[in-house]
């Protein structure tokens, strides 16, 4: 059966090229056609000797998802795309633009299995991991479709990026290098439920991306109803853990926070939140509540996202507010659920 070269990291595909007769540069090579200039087809990959790309054509082969749709926001031009899986299953990304980026929020895993009650991901239950080159793929076909270059990743679509932790490490590494997409650390962010051993892993590889931490409680009562995940890894055990990533790492460190009405928004709440994230170097951010078809809770107002703001910031932390994007087309925070458009 042939590999699927695409979404080898460099090294493995240097050993890979060796055992096909190739030189290890060889690699470099194959990684500028298939990353830098979309080439697939060995026979097009002119630097090649003879010989090797006989052995790629072979041994070899270059998958890749489908474009199923794709839906445009008519309020800001979000654009979220439901792509399929070679064995059919469908995954959703999400291509958002700022003033100074251009953002795309790829997905990990074909559904997800913390179930967050608020969220549509987790109502679909989970299926399996994505392969690195899924996940490369979403990113690939983006760019290919939307004439638009990607300047920012984000791991915050469907599933837990570090509960599929090689393949989320390996689709990294080959973002961030020179002869693939030359995507900077500090430009990819994974975002967590708060999955423990995932996060100790990542502290380790120390490797300054930015971590988005879950959180939207902090009563650990309220938060387990929330996100089952919090009866195995409660807050006493996620807090010093996470407070140790900005140092060891040199990532930022971000605090989502959805407020949902009449459920977490109490000022007890933000009370808590502003003493127990007081001492760590970080940034809160707010997140008001939308709206996901067969969840009960309500958006909460604006007015008290101004008020829990401006605690936090007379409390001299850091809190921006997530504006959604995309909210018309099921496309904004927790709203991913991989149907037809």
């Amino acid at each position: 059966m042939k590999i699927n070269i695409k979404g080898i990291p460099k090294k493995e595909l240097e050993e890979k090229i060796v055992s096909l007769g190739g030189k290890k540069y060889n690699a470099v090579q194959i990684m500028q056609w298939l990353y830098k200039r979309n080439i697939y087809n060995f026979s097009e990959m002119t630097n090649l000797s003879k010989n090797l790309k006989e052995m790629l054509n072979e041994h070899c082969c270059v998958n890749e998802l489908k474009i199923v749709s794709k839906k445009i926001s008519s309020i800001d031009k979000t654009t979220k795309y439901l792509l399929e899986c070679e064995d059919k299953e469908k995954i959703e990304c999400v291509l958002l633009f700022h003033s100074a980026r251009n953002t795309l929020c790829v997905s990990s895993q074909v559904g997800c299995k913390f179930g967050c009650i608020f969220c549509a991901t987790g109502l679909s239950g989970f299926k399996r991991n994505l392969t690195c080159a899924e996940i490369l793929d979403q990113l690939i076909l983006v760019q290919r479709d939307s004439k638009v270059q990607i300047n920012n990743i984000v791991f915050m679509g469907m599933g837990e990026p570090l509960e599929n932790y090689t393949e989320t490490l390996n689709a990294i590494s080959i973002l961030m290098a020179p002869e693939a997409f030359n995507i900077g650390p500090r430009k990819i962010t994974i975002s967590t439920v708060g999955f423990v051993p995932g996060i100790e892993k990542l502290i380790k590889e120390k490797i300054p991306l930015n971590l988005s931490v879950s959180l939207h409680s902090v009563d650990d009562i309220i938060r387990s109803e929330l996100m089952p995940v919090n009866n195995k890894y409660p807050l006493g055990k996620l807090l010093p853990l996470v407070k140790t990533y900005p140092k060891i790492t040199g990532g930022k460190l971000t605090f989502e926070y959805t407020l949902i009405d009449k459920v977490n928004d109490s000022f007890k709440e933000i009370k808590k939140l502003a003493s127990l994230t007081g001492d760590i170097k970080c940034k809160v951010n707010l997140i008001p509540f939308n709206c996901v078809s067969g969840v009960e809770y309500k958006k909460v107002k604006i007015e008290q996202v101004e008020k829990w703001k401006k605690v936090l910031e007379n409390n001299k932390i850091t809190v921006t507010v997530r504006h959604e994007k995309g909210s018309d087309i099921c496309a904004a925070c927790g709203q991913l659920r991989a149907l037809n458009l």
